[in-house]
């Protein structure tokens, strides 16, 4: 109940050992690995793409993702507080990574759907949705934690932009955003990817996941909010977290 009202002021939260270590250093490589294949149409662009890499992720493409999605289910924190939130059995709605090396740059303050098609403010016509990012090592600041600026899934248009600029602030804090770590966050909420500026640090990957209410689900027929990537491959389309 904590973490429901905590989300349901602020627009994220975080949950502590969301993956094991062991899962976590898997799954990661195998991202880093499939990095280094990537076809120019699996690629999935980003903003401020360069040294950055995302793709799709599909839930049978290694044993390492049914793992780590088992680990996410039975979350005893998590799951609860996710389903009181979006709802029993919530729709996936994404599933990807985006890795960012060493002279990867401040991407811009954005949320991931656009004010014009959200549910702030056309709430009769959009559905609200959630982000899990899972950090699949210890992440620096110097390393580009992620930058974030709660409050802001409040905002109806892009000024928030600028009120960022001043108040948001890394996920890491002073120390480093832990191994397994995740920030839980509406989709409206304001963020980006901050700048890798180490160069002895190691490439920054994090495992994404996205969840809204059920479709047709106890009467809910509004549309998912405008403007996002939702990245997910094209055979994962309609499942739950159940199906995972």
């Amino acid at each position: 109940d904590d973490c429901v009202e905590h989300m349901m002021t602020h627009g994220m939260s975080m949950y502590k050992s969301i993956l094991d270590d062991e899962t976590s250093d898997i799954l990661r490589s195998w991202i880093l690995e499939r990095n280094k294949s990537l076809k120019k149409s699996d690629e999935i662009n980003v903003i401020s793409n360069e040294n950055r890499w995302s793709f799709y992720i599909g839930v049978n493409d290694h044993p390492s993702i049914t793992k780590a999605l088992n680990q996410i289910v039975k979350h005893e924190q998590f799951r609860p507080a996710l389903e009181k939130i979006v709802g029993p059995n919530p729709a996936i709605i994404e599933m990807t990574a985006i890795t960012s090396s060493y002279g990867a740059e401040d991407q811009f303050w954005h949320p991931d759907i656009v004010s014009t098609g959200s549910p702030t403010k056309y709430a009769r016509s959009f559905v609200p949705s959630y982000s899990l990012f899972i950090t699949l090592q210890d992440t620096s600041s110097e390393m580009g934690a992620t930058d974030v600026c709660p409050g802001t899934y409040m905002c109806s248009n892009n000024d928030a932009a600028d009120t960022c600029e001043h108040v948001g602030f890394q996920v890491s804090g002073d120390d480093k955003w832990k191994k397994g770590d995740a920030i839980f966050m509406n989709q409206q909420s304001f963020h980006r990817g901050a700048a890798h500026n180490d160069p002895t640090g190691p490439h920054r990957v994090l495992f994404i996941i996205s969840f809204s209410h059920k479709p047709f689900d106890q009467g809910e027929t509004r549309m998912l909010g405008q403007g996002g990537s939702y990245s997910l491959k094209w055979n994962m389309w309609g499942h739950t977290l159940a199906d995972l």
